[in-house]
């Protein structure tokens, strides 16, 4: 039988004298057989959809509004309307986004200036809405975005928003830059801002003649330091023309090597000073029309080595004589380059050489040139002492080498999986690095953490970590190790005394203690991050 199409439509299934009969008789009269009968029982027929809202004011650029279908019936009483497909006459002005869950929604956002009909369809029943998007007014509000402090020979990239009455960002026009003190900070056309001495400055955006602006402190810039326990730390500056300098190398005589740089490090330039409390600093020039120099040992005889870029763009090992003469160390059996990383008393040089991807250790001397260290696969020699041993890192693994005898591979802390060794002190105590994988995906892939160990007697690393140390860069051979603190600051550690805070320089806050000698001097540098 057929119900009146004002029910919902089912199947109820009756049978006589079940309990359910009594509230169906209201529903419908059958004659009771001991058999199933089904009714099919139609839902009330949509004739009509309606828009909600019914009416949408004109859009701004990027604006949305959510409009929502709703179904009625001849009586114009709600109902769930069939599932509803969307339609724009112009999908240039506005997109239409739909509800995950549910037809009946869908999100409109304002494109271009135009207007569009957005059209709702049920089965054969429409019912559509006229949006306008109005163009974008003039710039009434500009924000600078950025932050509030930068350090003096460092960049930082400021962004504009500037929007209009109504909120809708704006592209254009370009903003202009300014600074109140380009004596202090520097800013491009582009909003690139260039800290270039301590102080406070200003930048403005200026657009359609509406202004936002940004307070900036620049800090003290990036400058190596010498440290000694009678004068503490003494700033080394740097020399015309440059703004950072870093220093990474302290003879025994106390000599100290780094290199200068301009702003944001775009151009450097090697250099020794001389020992002394007053010793004077000179500049490592490069490979004439080349493009830098880097300083990275120096000896007792004053002969820096490092490396310096040819003017077609190739770095090669170099070392510098007192005179300050440069000498081309070259590269092994033709590789690409090279660069000298260590140099003790006896003119030794120890390095890499270059060819791909492929780095191979090597030890050079005046009287044989460039020999690659026998027996070590892709690595480098970081550091040698006044003994002639050798340190560095071969395939992941910490190493050590005497001319004369196979390299030997050093362990690393339990549980860790690489490592290198980068300083060895005359005394034959090693620090480095000893690596720990940290898992990071489902799939056992891996993070390096680098563990600060130290190789003494035996090869068997002692964990430094205790010692409140993050990093061990330098030893000497009393065994006191140069490096950074968890803190962030330059570190002086010995097991007898324990770690020492070595400070920073004035308007500082952090500091690295890269290279110690055995009369306990310290070389690194002071910055702000």
């Amino acid at each position: 039988m057929r119900l009146p199409a004002r029910f919902p439509r089912r199947f109820l299934y009756l049978r006589c004298g079940s309990a359910a009969l009594g509230f169906l008789v209201l529903l419908a009269t059958t004659a009771c057989v001991d058999r199933f009968t089904s009714l099919e029982v139609r839902g009330p027929e949509v004739t009509a959809l309606v828009l909600s809202p019914g009416q949408v004011p004109s859009l701004s650029l990027g604006r949305s509004v959510l409009l929502q279908v709703v179904g009625r019936d001849q009586s114009g009483a709600p109902v769930t309307a069939p599932p509803v497909t969307w339609s724009t006459s112009d999908p240039t002005v506005v997109k239409i986004q739909l509800d995950k869950n549910t037809s009946r929604y869908a999100t409109i956002t304002a494109l271009n200036a135009g207007a569009s009909t957005v059209t709702a369809k049920s089965g054969a029943i429409t019912t559509s809405i006229t949006i306008l998007v109005h163009p974008p007014g003039p710039v009434a509000t500009v924000y600078v975005v950025g932050g509030d402090d930068i350090a003096a020979g460092r960049t930082m990239q400021l962004t504009v928003l500037q929007a209009d009455s109504q909120g809708v960002l704006l592209t254009t026009p370009v903003p202009t830059f300014s600074s109140s003190d380009s004596t202090i900070a520097r800013v491009s056309p582009a909003g690139l801002v260039t800290g270039l001495r301590q102080g406070k400055a200003t930048v403005t955006a200026t657009s359609n003649g509406k202004s936002g602006s940004r307070s900036l402190t620049v800090s003290a810039p990036e400058h190596a330091f010498l440290w000694t326990a009678a004068l503490g730390l003494t700033d080394l500056g740097t020399l015309p023309g440059f703004v950072i300098s870093r220093a990474v190398a302290v003879s025994a005589a106390g000599h100290v090597a780094g290199s200068l740089f301009t702003i944001d490090d775009s151009l450097s330039q090697g250099f020794v000073r001389a020992p002394g409390a007053s010793g004077a600093m000179r500049g490592l020039a490069g490979f004439p029309g080349g493009r830098g120099s880097a300083a990275f040992g120096v000896n007792s005889a004053g002969q820096v080595i490092g490396s310096a870029t040819t003017v077609t763009g190739v770095t090669h090992a170099v070392l510098w004589r007192e005179s300050g003469a440069l000498v081309d160390l070259g590269t092994a059996d033709a590789d690409e380059a090279s660069v000298a990383l260590g140099i003790n008393d006896a003119g030794q040089v120890v390095g890499n050489t270059r060819r791909g991807a492929q780095t191979r250790p090597f030890i050079w001397t005046e009287t044989d040139g460039m020999r690659v260290i026998a027996g070590i696969g892709n690595g480098t020699a970081f550091a040698i002492n006044q003994s002639g041993t050798v340190v560095g890192e071969s395939s992941n693994r910490p190493f050590t080498w005497t001319p004369g005898s196979s390299p030997a591979t050093l362990a690393v802390l339990t549980a860790d999986i690489g490592g290198r060794a980068t300083a060895i002190g005359n005394g034959g105590a090693i620090v480095g690095t000893s690596r720990g994988c940290v898992p990071y995906s489902y799939y056992d892939d891996c993070d390096d953490e680098d563990h600060p160990a130290m190789w003494s007697v035996t090869s068997v690393p002692t964990d430094l970590r205790g010692a409140r140390i993050l990093s061990a860069l330098g030893i000497n051979s009393a065994r006191q190790v140069a490096g950074i603190g968890v803190n962030g600051r330059a570190i002086l550690w010995s097991a007898a005394s324990g770690a020492r805070d070595l400070g920073t320089l004035p308007g500082r806050d952090r500091s690295t203690a890269s290279a110690i000698n055995d009369a306990g001097m310290v070389v690194g540098s002071s910055f702000n991050p």
